[in-house]
């Protein structure tokens, strides 16, 4: 019976791929695809608008939310010089679980740029752990913000 079934499954598994399919086809067919485009028509809605208005206290994107030395690196319009919170253990602890969810995709786990999204980057930067004059509070703004080549780590970085 467990012969039957995997063979079974051997059958059908090639019908699950895009084997044969180049990866331009597929970003085609996102291109192609139905969707509501920004400042388009949408028969769903009554007013026949595409975009909604955001619910009431929907926090944008830009916002600082929180103490800005530590969501943005920067107070009084300065850089911090040391940092605004108890360096924790547990701090540490979730630091590194975010860092390995957001950030080691393309960093690497150590930080080293040791990953495949970095290998097959057109330019490579040097990796984070080299060894380079740069002050605490950079660090921390380049964090917040993203650098030249890096997205920002936050808002999804800061739950």
């Amino acid at each position: 019976m467990r012969a039957v079934l995997f063979l079974l499954a051997l059958s059908v598994l090639p019908g699950c791929s895009c084997y044969g399919t180049r990866a331009s086809d597929v970003l085609q067919r996102m291109e192609t695809q139905d969707k509501i485009l920004p400042y388009g028509a949408n028969e769903l809605f009554a007013d026949g608008r595409g975009m909604r208005t955001p619910p009431e206290n929907t926090i944008s994107r830009e916002a600082v939310v929180g103490a800005p030395g530590i969501t943005t690196g920067m107070m009084n319009g300065e850089l911090v010089t040391q940092i605004p919170i108890p360096v924790t253990p547990e701090l540490l602890a979730r630091g590194r679980h975010r860092f390995e969810i957001v950030c080691s995709n393309c960093h690497g786990l150590v930080g080293n740029g040791d990953s495949m999204i970095a290998d097959n980057m057109a330019t490579r930067l040097p990796p984070s752990t080299k060894t380079r004059v740069m002050p605490r509070s950079d660090s921390a703004c380049s964090t917040a913000s993203g650098s030249s080549a890096s997205a920002p780590s936050s808002p999804a970085g800061a739950r």
